[in-house]
């Protein structure tokens, strides 16, 4: 297969940011951001207690996202 057929999507992952990787007959697009999720040290998506709503460092979500800060290491 030609990597014409897959120019117009490239294209748009690459002014995503998002990672390509090319296999024989097609090609695998990932976001980056993915990378940067860790689990919840806190609560890791279950509530402890009944009374809690939601976690308040994760808003109940189980994860948190890294943010690259610039010229600081994360």
């Amino acid at each position: 297969m030609s990597d014409s057929l897959f120019a117009e999507i490239d294209s748009f992952a690459w002014t995503q940011d998002w990672s390509i990787e090319r296999r024989l007959s097609r090609h695998v697009y990932r976001n980056r951001m993915f990378d940067s999720l860790v689990p919840c040290s806190t609560c890791q998506g279950v509530l402890p207690d009944a009374e809690e709503k939601e976690c308040r460092i994760c808003s109940g979500t189980g994860h948190l996202i890294l943010i690259d800060i610039p010229g600081g290491d994360v």
